[in-house]
Protein backbone atom coordinates (compact mmCIF):
# COMPACT_ATOMS: atom_id res chain seq x y z
CA UNK A 1 0.00 0.00 0.00
CA UNK A 2 2.76 2.21 0.84
CA UNK A 3 4.33 1.81 -2.26
CA UNK A 4 1.28 2.56 -3.95
CA UNK A 5 0.40 6.05 -2.00
CA UNK A 6 4.04 6.81 -3.25
CA UNK A 7 3.10 6.13 -6.97
CA UNK A 8 0.39 8.17 -6.75
CA UNK A 9 2.04 10.98 -5.08
CA UNK A 10 5.16 11.06 -7.48
CA UNK A 11 2.58 11.17 -10.44
CA UNK A 12 0.48 14.07 -8.71
CA UNK A 13 4.05 15.88 -8.52
CA UNK A 14 5.00 15.47 -11.90
CA UNK A 15 1.94 16.14 -13.09
CA UNK A 16 1.66 19.38 -10.98
CA UNK A 17 5.27 20.38 -11.96
CA UNK A 18 4.51 19.81 -15.95
CA UNK A 19 1.30 22.29 -15.34
CA UNK A 20 3.36 24.75 -13.51
CA UNK A 21 6.21 24.73 -16.55
CA UNK A 22 2.75 24.77 -19.31
CA UNK A 23 1.80 28.66 -18.80
CA UNK A 24 -1.11 27.87 -21.46
CA UNK A 25 -2.34 24.42 -19.95
CA UNK A 26 -2.70 26.11 -16.51
CA UNK A 27 -4.66 29.30 -18.55
CA UNK A 28 -6.85 26.60 -20.77
CA UNK A 29 -7.86 25.19 -17.43
CA UNK A 30 -8.69 28.00 -15.35
CA UNK A 31 -9.46 31.01 -17.39
CA UNK A 32 -10.72 29.88 -20.50
CA UNK A 33 -13.38 31.64 -22.02
CA UNK A 34 -17.24 30.38 -22.17
CA UNK A 35 -18.86 30.51 -25.59
CA UNK A 36 -22.71 30.61 -25.63
CA UNK A 37 -24.52 30.17 -28.57
CA UNK A 38 -28.01 31.16 -28.70
CA UNK A 39 -30.86 31.43 -31.36
CA UNK A 40 -28.83 32.80 -34.50
CA UNK A 41 -28.08 30.65 -37.31
CA UNK A 42 -23.87 30.61 -37.04
CA UNK A 43 -23.73 31.40 -40.86
CA UNK A 44 -25.63 34.33 -41.41
CA UNK A 45 -23.95 37.09 -43.81
CA UNK A 46 -24.62 40.21 -41.89
CA UNK A 47 -24.61 43.94 -42.81
CA UNK A 48 -24.98 46.14 -39.64
CA UNK A 49 -27.04 46.82 -36.57
CA UNK A 50 -28.50 49.29 -35.03
CA UNK A 51 -30.69 50.64 -32.55
CA UNK A 52 -33.65 52.77 -31.90
CA UNK A 53 -33.70 52.19 -28.01
CA UNK A 54 -36.07 50.01 -27.54
CA UNK A 55 -35.24 47.50 -30.00
CA UNK A 56 -31.70 46.41 -31.83
CA UNK A 57 -32.63 45.98 -35.18
CA UNK A 58 -30.02 43.59 -37.38
CA UNK A 59 -29.51 43.30 -41.12
CA UNK A 60 -28.91 39.84 -43.01
CA UNK A 61 -28.44 39.67 -46.73
CA UNK A 62 -32.02 38.53 -47.12
CA UNK A 63 -33.35 39.21 -43.33
CA UNK A 64 -33.96 41.74 -40.98
CA UNK A 65 -33.96 40.65 -37.38
CA UNK A 66 -35.56 42.38 -34.35
CA UNK A 67 -34.79 41.94 -30.60
CA UNK A 68 -35.94 43.85 -27.19
CA UNK A 69 -32.78 45.86 -26.13
CA UNK A 70 -33.73 44.60 -22.14
CA UNK A 71 -34.48 40.99 -23.31
CA UNK A 72 -32.14 38.58 -22.20
CA UNK A 73 -29.00 37.52 -24.53
CA UNK A 74 -31.06 33.63 -24.69
CA UNK A 75 -33.79 35.26 -26.05
CA UNK A 76 -34.48 34.73 -29.83
CA UNK A 77 -34.94 37.63 -32.35
CA UNK A 78 -38.05 37.88 -33.90
CA UNK A 79 -38.17 39.03 -38.02
CA UNK A 80 -39.41 41.91 -39.70
CA UNK A 81 -41.10 41.86 -42.97
CA UNK A 82 -38.92 43.44 -45.76
CA UNK A 83 -40.92 46.01 -48.35
CA UNK A 84 -42.78 43.93 -51.05
CA UNK A 85 -40.31 43.04 -53.84
CA UNK A 86 -37.68 43.72 -52.46
CA UNK A 87 -34.07 41.60 -52.33
CA UNK A 88 -30.86 41.69 -51.61
CA UNK A 89 -30.59 43.85 -48.47
CA UNK A 90 -27.37 45.42 -48.21
CA UNK A 91 -27.84 48.92 -45.57
CA UNK A 92 -29.42 49.49 -42.17
CA UNK A 93 -29.50 52.61 -40.74
CA UNK A 94 -31.06 54.05 -37.96
CA UNK A 95 -31.67 58.64 -38.02
CA UNK A 96 -34.43 60.93 -36.79
CA UNK A 97 -36.52 58.22 -35.22
CA UNK A 98 -36.76 56.51 -38.65
CA UNK A 99 -35.43 53.22 -39.77
CA UNK A 100 -33.98 52.94 -43.31
CA UNK A 101 -33.17 50.14 -45.63
CA UNK A 102 -30.83 50.03 -48.39
CA UNK A 103 -31.03 47.46 -51.43
CA UNK A 104 -28.17 46.59 -53.67
CA UNK A 105 -29.47 44.43 -56.70
CA UNK A 106 -27.91 44.29 -60.30
CA UNK A 107 -30.38 45.52 -63.23
CA UNK A 108 -32.81 46.55 -60.93
CA UNK A 109 -34.14 49.78 -58.42
CA UNK A 110 -35.11 49.15 -55.43
CA UNK A 111 -33.35 52.17 -53.59
CA UNK A 112 -33.79 53.22 -50.00
CA UNK A 113 -37.22 52.35 -48.10
CA UNK A 114 -38.12 54.38 -44.60
CA UNK A 115 -40.08 53.20 -41.78
CA UNK A 116 -41.65 55.07 -39.30
CA UNK A 117 -43.32 52.55 -37.00
CA UNK A 118 -40.49 49.86 -36.26
CA UNK A 119 -40.68 48.33 -39.59
CA UNK A 120 -44.62 47.70 -39.53
CA UNK A 121 -44.63 49.68 -43.25
CA UNK A 122 -42.10 50.78 -45.40
CA UNK A 123 -41.85 54.00 -47.48
CA UNK A 124 -39.62 54.05 -50.63
CA UNK A 125 -37.66 57.30 -50.95
CA UNK A 126 -38.15 58.61 -54.53
CA UNK A 127 -35.47 60.37 -54.76
CA UNK A 128 -32.97 57.05 -54.82
CA UNK A 129 -35.35 55.23 -57.47
CA UNK A 130 -33.05 53.67 -59.65
CA UNK A 131 -30.04 53.63 -57.27
CA UNK A 132 -28.36 50.98 -55.24
CA UNK A 133 -27.31 52.14 -51.99
CA UNK A 134 -24.52 50.25 -50.56
CA UNK A 135 -24.20 51.72 -47.16
CA UNK A 136 -25.92 53.96 -44.68
CA UNK A 137 -23.97 56.14 -41.66
CA UNK A 138 -25.87 58.15 -39.16
CA UNK A 139 -22.96 61.12 -38.56
CA UNK A 140 -23.01 64.36 -36.70
CA UNK A 141 -26.70 65.70 -37.90
CA UNK A 142 -26.81 64.22 -41.34
CA UNK A 143 -27.30 60.78 -42.65
CA UNK A 144 -24.86 59.90 -45.17
CA UNK A 145 -25.79 57.30 -48.27
CA UNK A 146 -23.46 55.60 -50.31
CA UNK A 147 -25.21 54.81 -54.06
CA UNK A 148 -24.73 53.13 -57.31
CA UNK A 149 -25.75 54.64 -60.10
CA UNK A 150 -26.42 51.88 -62.95
CA UNK A 151 -27.65 54.43 -65.44
CA UNK A 152 -24.35 56.43 -65.76
CA UNK A 153 -21.68 55.48 -68.35
CA UNK A 154 -18.59 56.12 -66.07
CA UNK A 155 -18.33 57.67 -62.03
CA UNK A 156 -20.97 55.20 -61.05
CA UNK A 157 -20.65 56.12 -57.76
CA UNK A 158 -21.83 58.60 -55.49
CA UNK A 159 -22.53 60.19 -51.64
CA UNK A 160 -25.82 61.82 -50.74
CA UNK A 161 -26.52 63.46 -47.08
CA UNK A 162 -29.65 64.39 -45.83
CA UNK A 163 -30.36 66.45 -42.58
CA UNK A 164 -34.00 65.70 -41.84
CA UNK A 165 -35.59 68.31 -44.73
CA UNK A 166 -33.99 67.68 -48.13
CA UNK A 167 -31.73 64.95 -49.78
CA UNK A 168 -28.78 66.46 -51.89
CA UNK A 169 -25.59 64.97 -53.28
CA UNK A 170 -22.28 65.49 -51.21
CA UNK A 171 -19.60 66.97 -53.35
CA UNK A 172 -18.51 63.37 -54.32
CA UNK A 173 -21.48 62.88 -56.83
CA UNK A 174 -19.35 61.27 -59.20
CA UNK A 175 -16.96 58.94 -58.63
CA UNK A 176 -15.16 55.94 -59.91
CA UNK A 177 -15.04 53.56 -56.20
CA UNK A 178 -17.49 53.93 -53.63
CA UNK A 179 -17.58 55.48 -50.37
CA UNK A 180 -16.10 53.01 -47.98
CA UNK A 181 -16.80 55.36 -44.57
CA UNK A 182 -18.07 58.29 -43.04
CA UNK A 183 -17.15 59.95 -39.91
CA UNK A 184 -17.36 63.20 -37.60
CA UNK A 185 -14.41 65.26 -36.08
CA UNK A 186 -17.22 67.56 -34.02
CA UNK A 187 -16.64 69.90 -36.31
CA UNK A 188 -16.56 68.47 -39.49
CA UNK A 189 -17.73 65.66 -42.15
CA UNK A 190 -14.71 63.08 -43.45
CA UNK A 191 -15.44 60.12 -46.23
CA UNK A 192 -12.79 57.60 -47.38
CA UNK A 193 -12.94 55.84 -50.28
CA UNK A 194 -9.89 52.80 -51.13
CA UNK A 195 -7.50 55.62 -52.47
CA UNK A 196 -8.56 58.95 -51.02
CA UNK A 197 -9.85 61.12 -48.10
CA UNK A 198 -12.44 64.36 -48.34
CA UNK A 199 -13.52 66.36 -45.85
CA UNK A 200 -15.15 69.63 -44.93
CA UNK A 201 -17.77 70.94 -42.35
CA UNK A 202 -20.45 71.31 -45.25
CA UNK A 203 -20.44 67.93 -47.31
CA UNK A 204 -21.77 69.49 -50.95
CA UNK A 205 -18.01 71.08 -50.21
CA UNK A 206 -15.83 67.85 -49.59
CA UNK A 207 -12.46 68.33 -51.00
CA UNK A 208 -9.17 66.15 -50.81
CA UNK A 209 -7.34 65.67 -47.87
CA UNK A 210 -4.34 64.57 -46.53
CA UNK A 211 -3.93 60.74 -46.46
CA UNK A 212 -0.94 57.44 -45.70
CA UNK A 213 1.71 57.67 -47.67
CA UNK A 214 0.81 54.02 -49.15
CA UNK A 215 -0.02 51.74 -52.30
CA UNK A 216 -2.30 50.19 -50.14
CA UNK A 217 -6.13 50.23 -50.49
CA UNK A 218 -7.84 52.02 -47.71
CA UNK A 219 -10.77 49.88 -45.98
CA UNK A 220 -12.14 52.01 -42.81
CA UNK A 221 -12.13 55.60 -41.38
CA UNK A 222 -12.28 56.39 -37.66
CA UNK A 223 -12.43 59.23 -35.42
CA UNK A 224 -11.93 59.16 -31.98
CA UNK A 225 -13.27 61.77 -29.73
CA UNK A 226 -11.44 59.95 -26.63
CA UNK A 227 -7.85 60.53 -28.03
CA UNK A 228 -8.61 63.23 -30.91
CA UNK A 229 -7.03 60.78 -33.63
CA UNK A 230 -8.00 59.90 -37.18
CA UNK A 231 -7.80 56.04 -37.30
CA UNK A 232 -7.09 54.34 -41.07
CA UNK A 233 -7.49 50.56 -41.92
CA UNK A 234 -5.78 49.03 -44.88
CA UNK A 235 -6.30 45.97 -46.88
CA UNK A 236 -2.31 45.11 -46.55
CA UNK A 237 -1.71 44.56 -43.13
CA UNK A 238 -1.45 48.09 -41.31
CA UNK A 239 -3.58 50.67 -39.52
CA UNK A 240 -2.42 54.54 -39.79
CA UNK A 241 -3.51 56.63 -37.13
CA UNK A 242 -3.13 60.94 -37.25
CA UNK A 243 -4.55 63.95 -35.27
CA UNK A 244 -4.45 65.97 -38.08
CA UNK A 245 -4.43 63.25 -41.36
CA UNK A 246 -0.98 64.99 -41.97
CA UNK A 247 1.05 63.27 -39.47
CA UNK A 248 0.56 59.51 -40.00
CA UNK A 249 1.99 56.71 -36.96
CA UNK A 250 1.83 53.54 -38.84
CA UNK A 251 1.10 50.19 -37.03
CA UNK A 252 3.83 46.77 -37.49
CA UNK A 253 2.63 44.37 -40.25
CA UNK A 254 -0.27 42.34 -39.15
CA UNK A 255 -0.24 38.92 -40.55
CA UNK A 256 -2.08 35.28 -39.67
CA UNK A 257 -0.12 33.58 -37.69
CA UNK A 258 -0.39 30.05 -39.84
CA UNK A 259 0.45 31.40 -43.56
CA UNK A 260 2.05 35.01 -42.84
CA UNK A 261 -0.54 36.81 -45.44
CA UNK A 262 -1.08 40.58 -44.48
CA UNK A 263 -4.48 40.84 -42.79
CA UNK A 264 -7.00 42.84 -44.47
CA UNK A 265 -8.89 44.89 -42.19
CA UNK A 266 -12.16 46.52 -42.22
CA UNK A 267 -14.19 48.82 -40.52
CA UNK A 268 -13.41 50.55 -36.69
CA UNK A 269 -15.59 51.34 -33.45
CA UNK A 270 -14.35 52.31 -29.84
CA UNK A 271 -15.78 51.37 -26.45
CA UNK A 272 -14.75 52.36 -23.14
CA UNK A 273 -11.28 53.52 -24.59
CA UNK A 274 -10.47 50.31 -26.43
CA UNK A 275 -10.32 50.91 -30.30
CA UNK A 276 -11.45 47.65 -32.59
CA UNK A 277 -10.81 47.26 -36.00
CA UNK A 278 -12.65 44.32 -38.20
CA UNK A 279 -10.58 41.92 -40.59
CA UNK A 280 -11.96 40.14 -43.50
CA UNK A 281 -9.92 36.22 -42.50
CA UNK A 282 -8.74 36.96 -38.66
CA UNK A 283 -11.18 38.27 -36.37
CA UNK A 284 -10.51 41.72 -34.94
CA UNK A 285 -7.59 43.81 -33.61
CA UNK A 286 -8.03 46.04 -30.58
CA UNK A 287 -6.02 49.04 -29.46
CA UNK A 288 -6.62 49.33 -25.44
CA UNK A 289 -5.06 52.58 -25.24
CA UNK A 290 -5.41 53.88 -28.92
CA UNK A 291 -2.27 52.86 -29.66
CA UNK A 292 -1.53 51.70 -33.58
CA UNK A 293 1.52 50.04 -32.25
CA UNK A 294 0.37 48.12 -29.49
CA UNK A 295 -2.36 45.88 -31.43
CA UNK A 296 -3.49 42.51 -30.31
CA UNK A 297 -6.60 40.49 -29.63
CA UNK A 298 -9.36 40.45 -27.97
CA UNK A 299 -8.60 38.23 -24.56
CA UNK A 300 -10.01 34.67 -24.80
CA UNK A 301 -10.15 34.38 -28.31
CA UNK A 302 -7.76 31.42 -29.26
CA UNK A 303 -7.49 29.49 -32.70
CA UNK A 304 -10.07 27.38 -32.27
CA UNK A 305 -12.58 30.15 -31.82
CA UNK A 306 -14.89 31.09 -34.68
CA UNK A 307 -14.84 34.48 -34.26
CA UNK A 308 -10.78 34.14 -34.13
CA UNK A 309 -11.01 33.89 -37.96
CA UNK A 310 -14.39 35.37 -38.56
CA UNK A 311 -14.61 37.90 -41.43
CA UNK A 312 -15.62 41.58 -38.95
CA UNK A 313 -17.51 44.10 -41.14
CA UNK A 314 -18.24 46.03 -38.40
CA UNK A 315 -19.39 46.36 -34.91
CA UNK A 316 -22.24 47.35 -32.99
CA UNK A 317 -21.67 49.45 -29.33
CA UNK A 318 -24.10 48.65 -27.01
CA UNK A 319 -22.82 51.66 -24.75
CA UNK A 320 -25.40 51.10 -21.91
CA UNK A 321 -24.70 47.54 -20.81
CA UNK A 322 -20.92 48.22 -21.81
CA UNK A 323 -21.12 45.39 -24.73
CA UNK A 324 -19.60 44.76 -28.01
CA UNK A 325 -21.25 42.93 -31.18
CA UNK A 326 -19.38 41.75 -33.52
CA UNK A 327 -21.13 41.64 -36.86
CA UNK A 328 -19.45 39.21 -39.18
CA UNK A 329 -20.52 37.99 -42.79
CA UNK A 330 -19.81 35.05 -42.46
CA UNK A 331 -19.94 33.26 -38.77
CA UNK A 332 -23.30 35.31 -37.72
CA UNK A 333 -23.02 37.77 -34.69
CA UNK A 334 -20.91 37.55 -31.63
CA UNK A 335 -20.50 39.71 -28.51
CA UNK A 336 -19.44 40.49 -25.18
CA UNK A 337 -18.99 42.90 -22.33
CA UNK A 338 -16.06 45.79 -22.28
CA UNK A 339 -15.78 47.55 -19.25
CA UNK A 340 -12.57 48.25 -16.56
CA UNK A 341 -10.43 47.46 -19.14
CA UNK A 342 -11.38 43.75 -19.43
CA UNK A 343 -13.63 41.62 -21.25
CA UNK A 344 -16.11 39.65 -19.87
CA UNK A 345 -15.67 35.87 -19.46
CA UNK A 346 -18.41 34.68 -21.53
CA UNK A 347 -18.19 35.34 -25.42
CA UNK A 348 -22.09 35.04 -26.30
CA UNK A 349 -22.25 33.81 -30.37
CA UNK A 350 -26.01 35.57 -31.03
Amino acid sequence: MNKLVLIFTALLIFLVVACQNNESLLLALSEAEKVVDNSLDNDLSLRNMVSDGSYFYLAAYGTLYKKDVTASSEAEWGTIALPEGTTGLTALGFFGGNLYLGFFRQGADDGLYLSANQGASWTELSQFKGKQVLDLWNQGSELFVSYYDESRSVDKFGLAYYNGGTYSDTALSALANPVLDVVFSGSSYYAITKSAIYGDADPSLFSEKGKPSTEDAFKGLFYSNTYSLFYVSTDAGYVYSSPDLTTWTVSAAQEISSTKVKVSFTHFAEINGNVLVGTSNYGAYQMQIGDVTKMDRPEGLSNGDKLYYAYVLRFYIDAPRDRVYFITSDKGLFSNQYKDSAWGNTWTWE
